[in-house]
């Protein structure tokens, strides 16, 4: 019953997120009815405008595939109909004149009370509303614009603010205050990192009638670190704006993803990466040195257009730079993507008859991962032979765009890749027999190697796709 009062408490909290701006006129007084009225009125036409504007998905016959279904999606009706319930809950449950606690020319509070958000009989509801002090707080940073603070007990912790504004609706959620709140709820019981701090930034925002975009950002850099066993770790996702985003263009019929993942770094003891990479454990009295690591990032932009049942990746890359996993200035693993085409490519899927997907890739496809795990062959037992020393290398390239296709061969079992048109070569450093050259009208296939072989190109084979 407990777990319900909680639900009922954060999810009331979290539906504040989609109610939209009120208005005020410039230096007027804050109006708390104007602006309660107005935050029910745009809740409802924002996220109508929102299902409304994805609603040519139900025509599309890629989606489904994608998905591994073979029905079409149906999702707008129930979506509006969840949207008159989310306006209804607001005005009997959080904007509720029952609540209201203080209002004033510069804001207003509202204290979620149990006679309001509880049944009489229901014991556990009263309980948590009596014992949890719940405020929302509004406020007109902006002609037109509202902040609600979710403030926690009364310390008022604000792990929560919600941007209600005239074009967008956006929810901070502020890690550090997060942690607070937690431990102010479970008391001793609740262990917190030696370290939370960051922010995260949720929106819905308006880009035309029809055209909504849901965001995701990083809104400031997030840094956690702890110690376990004695042994020091970190974690960490540098800020962008937006980090991820969709965006539904009902008027011109396309739904685009877009990734924009910054910098993530990391540093753990020697042992644990190992244990994670390998299942291997330490020598006895071999020293646990730090580890550190550094995802350079995630970007790509990826349209599928309503009407043609075509996708279009652009952008997509790894970062800025190299990823890696480093002790000391040792480079144990690194990775690049395109290193010298800008670090990014662009992708064409179109799907076919037998679900055979074709790929066009633009201007290239050039991966590169370099294994050095040989400098850590002191301190660690059992590596695999192939993690030792290697750089290896897949490289699809041609005068033009290159094009493969995803194929079932009748001559071999599973799946195979027909390069279509340019080159497709994989290369070993450690163990240049095993290279794979597959040129046009050629196919990758999949093969039983020989016993021992763990050479990293040893499971495939060229042949014939006929």
């Amino acid at each position: 019953m407990r777990a319900l009062a909680c639900g009922r408490v954060f999810s009331g909290a979290l539906l504040v997120l989609v109610a939209s701006a009120c208005s005020s006129s410039s230096g007027a007084p804050f109006d708390r009815v104007a602006a309660t009225e107005a935050a029910l009125q745009n809740t409802s036409g924002t996220l109508h405008g929102t299902a409304n504007s994805s609603g040519f998905l139900e025509q599309s016959t890629v989606v489904p595939k994608i998905a591994g279904s073979s029905e079409h999606l149906q999702f707008k009706d129930s979506a509006n109909k969840s949207v008159d319930d989310v306006t209804k809950f607001l005005g009997e449950r959080v904007f509720a004149d029952g609540n209201l606690e203080s209002s004033d020319d510069s804001s207003a509070t509202f204290l979620l009370r149990p006679s309001v958000e509880c049944e009489p009989a229901d014991t556990s509801c009263n309980d948590f509303f009596t014992k949890n002090l719940i405020r929302l707080r509004l406020t007109s940073p902006a002609d037109g614009d509202v902040d609600v603070a979710f403030l926690y007990g009364d310390q008022r912790y604000n792990p929560l603010t919600f941007h209600l504004y005239r074009t967008s609706l956006g929810l901070t959620v502020d890690l550090g205050a997060s942690a607070q709140t937690v431990k102010a709820i479970g008391g001793d019981q609740v262990t917190l990192p030696d370290q939370l701090q960051g922010s995260l930034l949720f929106e819905i925002a308006k880009n035309a009638e029809l055209d909504y975009s849901f965001r995701t950002s990083v809104e400031t850099d997030i840094a956690v670190s702890w110690t376990k066993d004695g042994k020091p770790y970190a974690f960490g996702v540098a800020a962008t704006h937006p980090t991820w985003e969709v965006r539904a263009n009902g008027n011109t019929r396309t739904l685009t993803l877009t990734e924009n993942l910054g910098h993530v770094t990391a540093k753990l003891p020697l042992s644990s990466f190992v244990d994670a990479a390998f299942n291997l454990g330490l020598d006895d009295g071999a020293t646990d040195d730090p580890v550190d690591m550094l995802f350079a990032g995630l970007t790509g932009s990826v349209a599928l257009d309503g009407a043609a049942d075509h996708l279009h990746v652009s952008g997509l890359g790894l970062g800025d730079t190299t990823t890696f996993v480093k002790r000391g200035q040792d480079v144990l693993f690194s990775v690049d993507a395109n290193p010298n085409n800008g670090r990014a490519f662009d992708l064409d899927f179109t799907l076919g008859a037998n679900d055979e997907t074709t790929i066009q890739v633009s201007p290239l496809l050039d991966f590169t991962v370099h294994l050095g795990f040989s400098l850590i062959a002191d301190k660690v037992k059992n590596l695999p032979q192939t993690a030792l020393n290697d750089t290896l290398r897949v490289l699809l390239s041609g005068n033009v765009a290159p094009v493969v296709k995803a194929v079932h061969g009748p001559a071999w079992s599973g799946d195979g890749l027909q390069v279509v048109s340019g080159q497709l070569t994989l290369t070993s450093s450690a163990a240049p027999e095993t290279n794979v050259t597959v040129g046009a009208g050629q196919c990758l296939m999949s093969r039983t190697p020989a016993s021992g072989d763990e050479n990293a190109w040893s499971k495939f084979q060229v042949g014939s796709c006929q």
